[in-house]
């Protein structure tokens, strides 16, 4: 995860440099990324981040948050997995928990269908 929290440790720096560092300490060839604020302000701040943050560099596979409701009222989970996947993306990951929905199929139903007709993996 790339992007600094709301309350960082001192000198804790969550960027591109630092996790290729690492990467590159541990051996570590590709990695999927997802950024912070995505969970601190949501999706629509956080995917265009970890794009930016992974665009020039091969070895960070930009995986996006997605939620089961997005903005109203042109939210369409079929529109939402289409961009994602136009935007390069193959992986994404869900967190209920900060987004607040229910993981139940009368909740995250639809997202789930559209998902696995796309074979797109989803992280929790």
């Amino acid at each position: 995860m790339v992007g600094i929290p709301r309350t960082a440790p001192e000198r804790y720096k969550p960027d591109r440099k630092d996790l290729l560092s690492e990467m590159a300490r541990l051996g570590i060839t590709k990695s999927l990324v997802r950024h912070r604020s995505a969970t601190d302000c949501g999706p629509e701040v956080g995917n265009p981040r970890v794009l930016e943050e992974t665009r020039t560099e091969d070895s960070l596979l930009p995986v996006w948050m997605v939620t089961p409701d997005g903005l109203s009222p042109d939210f369409d989970p079929e529109k939402l997995i289409d961009n994602m996947v136009s935007s390069g993306v193959r992986v994404c990951w869900i967190d209920p928990q900060s987004q607040n929905f229910s993981l139940l199929p009368w909740c995250s139903g639809p997202l789930y269908e559209v998902l696995q007709a796309r074979k797109i993996p989803c992280l929790l």
